[in-house]
């Protein structure tokens, strides 16, 4: 994930070397430019704000402190979302900060460049949105344009408390930073009447869902790269 592009916004640096090459062939000292490289990744990390959030808080400071510090993201924004919604239109965006102005959730895949720009969410899943699939239904529409990771601060044993339902499955990505929508999906053990292969284009968005261990992120950051 720490690869490096050139500017979005095409800004330009001097290039010492191709000048001084071009003054030793031409005698004339004019600059050379290149393209400035920067990281290739922003980064949106929205955290689950309910009513049980202050449990991990602790936590998910460390984390996003812990992204911030390894430098591996051009950006890194943080907002909190409260999912004790049942309605997906309700659920809304803020920023850290008690006079932090709200927006509307679904909008955060619809800002800002697409191709290189990764959304990661931290939850316990416990929500009222996620029991009502209004949450679901949020990741889905900021998948069809972004890649999206769902992190369960709660330890794999105890998903099944929650409002999140998983299903084992192995994603095939059509390339770096591709968006969910267009994952092709593998059931190793499909429902009944159901396919074992999903291809890209199909109406369902799949959202990964990891614990937050090292193991586990590597493997999904090896994934997204």
């Amino acid at each position: 994930l720490k690869r490096r592009a050139d500017s979005r916004r095409d800004d330009r640096e001097l290039d010492e070397e191709a000048t001084a090459v071009r003054a030793a062939e031409d005698g004339l000292w004019l600059p050379e430019t290149q393209s400035v490289r920067e990281r290739w990744l922003e980064l949106d990390v929205v955290v689950d704000d309910s009513r049980l959030a202050s449990i991990h808080h602790q936590l998910t400071s460390r984390f996003i402190d812990s992204l911030v510090s390894v430098g591996a993201f051009r950006t890194v924004r943080t907002h909190l979302c409260d999912t004790d919604v049942a309605d997906p239109d309700a659920l809304r965006l803020r920023e850290p900060g008690p006079l932090a102005a709200s927006r509307p959730a679904t909008a955060l895949a619809e800002q800002g460049s697409r191709d290189r720009r990764l959304i990661v969410m931290l939850t316990d899943g416990v929500g009222d949105a996620w029991h009502s699939g209004a949450a679901q239904r949020v990741l889905a529409r900021w998948g069809r344009r972004c890649p999206v990771v769902l992190i369960n601060v709660l330890a794999r044993r105890q998903w099944r408390r929650t409002g999140i339902v998983t299903r084992p499955a192995k994603l095939l990505s059509t390339g770096p930073a591709t968006a969910n929508g267009r994952y092709k999906v593998l059931y190793p053990h499909p429902a009944p009447g159901s396919r074992q292969f999903t291809s890209a284009g199909s109406p369902h968005v799949h959202v990964p869902m990891v614990e937050l261990d090292p193991r586990q992120l590597t493997g999904w950051a090896g994934f997204v790269a």
